[in-house]
C-alpha cells in the first residue's frame, strides 16, 4: 500500500506507521498514475506529492492474528489481507466471517487497515502488488 500526499506534514516515518517506499518503480508508477488521473501535471507539478509505503502487519508478526480477526488486543499498525480461505489455526474463523459477512459468497476477502496505519484524508492510497502476500507455509 502506498500513499501519495501533498500535506506539509508529508509522510511521516517517525512512528512506522510509514515506510519510505524502496522500490522506485513503485513510486514512479505511482507518479506516472497521478499525472494520468489529473491529479498533477500542467497545474500541480508531481514533486509536490510524497510517497510512502503503509506496512502490512504480516503473518508472521504477533499483531496479525488480531488484524485479521478484529478481535483481540494490538492490532498493529497498517494493512492486512483477509481471506476466509487462510485462517490460521490460531485464530477465530467466526471473528473472520463477522469482519467479511458484507462480502459476496465468492469473495470472502478484504485489505484491512488498523491502528496507525489508517489512509490519512489528505492522501491518495494506491495498493501495488510485487508477489505473494503469503504462502500457505507461513500459516
Amino acid at each position: 500500500m502506498v500513499e501519495a500526499t501533498t500535506a506539509e506534514s508529508g509522510c511521516d516515518l517517525s512512528d512506522g506507521s510509514r515506510l519510505a517506499v524502496a522500490n522506485e518503480n513503485i513510486a514512479d508508477d505511482v507518479f506516472e498514475a497521478l499525472e494520468a488521473d489529473g491529479w498533477c501535471g500542467a497545474g500541480t507539478p508531481c514533486s509536490s506529492y510524497q510517497i510512502c509505503e503503509i506496512p502490512q502487519v504480516k503473518p508472521d508478526q504477533d499483531e496479525y492474528a488480531a488484524c485479521i480477526s478484529g478481535s483481540g488486543g494490538n492490532q498493529g499498525n497498517g494493512w492486512c489481507y483477509v481471506d476466509l480461505d487462510k485462517v490460521p489455526d490460531n485464530v477465530n474463523r467466526e471473528d473472520v466471517e463477522e469482519l467479511l459477512f458484507k462480502c459476496p459468497d465468492t469473495q470472502k476477502r478484504k485489505l484491512r487497515f488498523v491502528g496507525r496505519g489508517q489512509p490519512t484524508s489528505n492522501a491518495l492510497t494506491f495498493y501495488a502488488c510485487s508477489g505473494a502476500l503469503f504462502s500457505a507455509a507461513d500459516l
